[in-house]
């Protein structure tokens, strides 16, 4: 994260995908190293196909939460529903848009419909 922090040109952005949740933060430290001059945007991309016993809580009885050496602000707290990402790449900006999908309420078909529930706007340094 720090070689991340460092660049100063683009976003400082990393999306993780796998994780069997949706979730967007902005690293301030990890560890001693404060990186608040250029803080890391953090994404978790969500995941569809899992359904609510795959989900890691279901048998760890432990809800996803970000280790203690870090700080971070949450802009979106661990959701551990179907969803994902969709990132938007422009010379002078990245726009994440983030979406829910119930697996057991929803038809697959109303993915093409859906709505993001949020929308992050990373600036390019």
């Amino acid at each position: 994260m720090p070689a991340i922090s460092v660049r100063r040109q683009g976003v400082a952005l990393v999306v993780g995908g796998d994780i069997h949740a949706t979730a967007a933060s902005t690293m301030l430290r990890t560890g001693a190293r404060d990186l608040r001059a250029n803080p890391v945007h953090i994404a978790l991309s969500g995941t569809l196909g899992t359904d609510e016993l795959a989900f890691p809580s279901a048998f760890r009885g432990v809800l996803p939460a970000p280790p203690a050496r870090l700080d971070l602000r949450q802009e979106i707290e661990p959701i551990e529903e179907n969803g994902f990402m969709i990132a938007d790449v422009r010379r002078d900006r990245i726009v994440l848009r983030f979406f829910r999908q119930h697996s057991r309420t929803q038809r697959e078909q109303e993915i093409d419909r859906l709505q993001p529930f949020r929308v992050m706007e990373l600036p390019a340094g």
